[in-house]
């Protein structure tokens, strides 16, 4: 037996107050003078035993109604989980969120904590023969099978936070599952989480009519946080010397305005940018930091800034790679283009080269941000052969046709792309109509395009065919509908096609303001990895360059100081390298990708911001969820102790009923039992 309230236990000590009445019988007597007794002494000796005996059922209903008025309070109840809702043994699923967000401040030092001794509260409701299964954000093996008692016990007992972020629904869905192989039509589930509204969607969980589901939120001492939400370049070119700008957003979940918060950039230990921010209450920054890289190759770097109590999204990784210079190259069929020349010979960032087609270095090609083939219809199929593998291993191309082209030999190299062939020479005078100003290569160029811009003017160009392959898509479009500039995806490169010479004697596109930006960017965007930072729990693919990875060894994955070293799972495919950690990596940071003690490649790692969100469903919320969801009840976390467990689940509440009508019986009987047996 036990009780919701046992402190009320000690009002039974008022049992002593009808006991004492009962000894002490505090009546005073009359004194009656009679000249002979004799013949009352029949009469007292039966007044006498029927005195006793209505004085002790007196005393009985007391004690009975302090007893049961005192039970009412206290309130009773048998420690069998089985008796809340159905019979049987009970499949117990207890759901402790162990994100990051729990680490914020309550009552009982954090909500992890909290949230543990609420779980061993559950425990300790239902009877030993019950079984348990712990459920966590990491959704390891070990939790998902049915433990003892005592087991379940310790599992609660060792549990810490954990990186992984889940939605709610998913892990309801995943419990649901688990809890499928308990047998028995008693199978409940208890939520124990903050319930954060980035993590719960609240009208999309998931309902099983066969098990009862008890929510139990957990609210935090505070809501204010201060994180760095996300970063990004404003070029994705990095070189060694140059300025760059990186573009940070710092979000704020408390209630008060922020002014000067200090935000700090690093780059490989060294502290490169600080700036200051102006955040309000419930809003967000964008900030600006610029530096300049030093020295070319990998680079590790982080944002960091100052915040209390919650403190595991202060800092936010990312890594790049720097190069001194890019190197683009023009396969020139004939003489060096001019306009080439001008764009990229005096460019301090582009590392040009003009190579004639007679003179073309293979072992050159694989370095390459850009090959332009200039006059391609004096390309062999040898050297065409040559430029689809750099294309397919991730390069860019670009075909210009020549001033007076072979139909038949400029149509080879089509085919070897993928591409239309050229069908004639249209010299009907047309315009560039249409640009795909969503593409790369023209999405950052303006910051709008004006309703009357000046388009280029074509005066001849070659007419391609239409082909259904996958992968192309038209850049710029002429009045007619031919395209002048398209782009065909081909492996992990892409292939680009001028349909007119680079000539002002056949268009005005090389000294238009579109020139610059179609060109340079061919250069700056490539195929290769750009993403700067991944996200922890995600198990989202992190691509690598192929070229970089030896398939002889195994790669593995260190941080900066040894101290953690794992092997990732390395997918290849024909034309690119992918990586899955696995949920091996715990801990957000900087990590490097190596070969035989060689780092090849920078990964950075961060927490899921979603726990960053301090924004909680109310219980209010909760319960008009619950209001129109059968099997589902929204428990109170403060008065959640193993006896308002049973109060909850209604077999308390029911008893305490009980116990004062029990009261008021007795007190009925006591009043009935005065009025009508009175004393002589």
């Amino acid at each position: 037996m036990s009780f919701v309230h046992p402190a009320f236990l000690w009002g039974l000590l008022l049992i002593g107050i009808p006991v004492a009445v009962h000894l002490f019988h505090f009546r005073k007597y009359r004194t009656l003078y009679f000249s002979d007794t004799h013949f009352l002494q029949a009469l007292q000796a039966e007044n006498k035993r029927q005195s006793n005996l209505r004085k002790r059922l007196i005393l009985s209903l007391r004690i009975l109604t302090v007893i049961c008025i005192v039970l009412a309070f206290a309130q009773p109840f048998r420690n069998k989980g089985t008796d809340a809702f159905h019979s049987g043994s009970a499949h117990i699923q207890i759901y402790v969120d162990n994100s990051f967000s729990m680490e914020n401040a309550s009552a009982e030092g954090n909500l992890l904590n909290e949230a543990k001794n609420k779980a061993l509260d559950i425990v300790d409701a239902f009877g030993e023969s019950d079984a348990f299964m712990l459920l966590t954000n990491d959704k390891e093996g070990r939790h998902s099978r049915f433990l003892s008692k005592s087991d379940i016990k310790k599992e609660i007992a060792a549990l810490q936070t954990s990186p992984c972020s889940q939605s709610l629904d998913e892990m309801m869905r995943y419990g649901f599952r688990c809890l499928s192989t308990g047998k028995g039509k008693n199978r409940q589930l208890f939520l124990l989480s903050d319930f954060q509204q980035s993590t719960c969607p609240l009208t999309q969980l998931p309902t099983d009519t066969t098990v009862l589901v008890h929510f139990v939120p957990l609210h935090a001492a505070t809501a204010d946080n201060l994180f760095v939400d996300s970063c990004w370049f404003e070029s994705p070119l990095f070189l060694s010397g140059q300025e760059c700008r990186l573009r940070a957003v710092l979000r704020h979940s408390g209630r008060n305005d922020l002014e000067k918060v200090p935000v700090k950039l690093f780059v490989n230990g060294r502290q490169k940018a600080i700036a200051t921010a102006d955040i309000k209450a419930g809003g967000r920054a964008l900030l600006d930091l610029t530096f300049t890289p030093e020295g070319e190759g990998l680079q590790q770097a982080w944002i960091e800034l100052t915040d209390y109590p919650v403190t595991f999204d202060d800092r936010f990784y990312f890594s790049f790679r720097t190069r001194n210079r890019l190197p683009v190259c023009c396969i020139c069929g004939g003489k060096e283009n001019p306009y080439l020349n001008a764009l990229f010979a005096d460019d301090p960032a582009i590392a040009y080269l003009n190579m004639p087609l007679q003179q073309l270095d293979y072992s050159q090609l694989e370095n390459q941000r850009l090959l332009i083939l200039d006059q391609m219809e004096n390309a062999g199929s040898g050297c065409l052969q040559a430029l689809r593998e750099y294309v397919e291993n991730g390069g860019n191309l670009l075909l210009v046709p020549g001033k007076q082209a072979d139909k038949a030999l400029q149509n080879e190299a089509n085919r070897t792309f993928g591409l239309g062939a050229f069908t004639r020479l249209d010299t009907q005078r047309s315009k560039v109509a249409d640009i795909r100003w969503e593409h790369r290569l023209y999405a950052e160029a303006m910051d709008a395009p004006a309703e009357n811009m000046d388009m280029p003017v074509v005066y001849k160009h070659y007419r391609c065919e239409n082909t259904l392959g996958a992968g192309k898509e038209s850049l710029l479009r002429l009045e007619n509908g031919d395209d002048f500039l398209s782009v065909q995806h081909l492996g992990s490169g892409c292939v680009y096609l001028l349909s007119a010479p680079i000539d002002e004697v056949f268009t005005t596109f090389p000294r238009h303001a579109l020139f610059v930006p179609s060109l340079y960017n061919m250069a700056l965007f490539t195929n290769e990895p750009t993403r700067i930072c991944h996200t922890i729990g995600s198990n989202e693919p992190v691509p690598v360059e192929k070229d970089a990875l030896s398939p002889e060894e195994l790669p593995t994955l260190r941080n900066g100081n040894g101290s953690f070293s794992c092997i990732p799972e390395l997918r290849r495919t024909y034309n690119q390298c992918d990586l899955f950690v696995h949920d091996q990596i715990r801990e957000a940071g900087n990590y490097l990708l190596c070969q035989r003690d060689t780092a090849v490649s920078a990964i950075a790692f961060n927490y899921d911001r979603r726990e960053s969100e301090l924004e909680y469903w109310q219980p209010n919320d909760m319960k008009k969820y619950c209001r129109n969801t059968r099997n589902t009840q929204v428990l109170n976390a403060r008065r959640l102790t193993m006896g308002t467990l049973a109060e909850q689940a209604g077999t308390a509440r029911k008893a305490q009923g009980g116990w004062l009508w029990a009261a008021l019986l007795l007190l009925a009987a006591e009043t009935f039992l005065l009025r009508l047996w009175k004393e002589h």
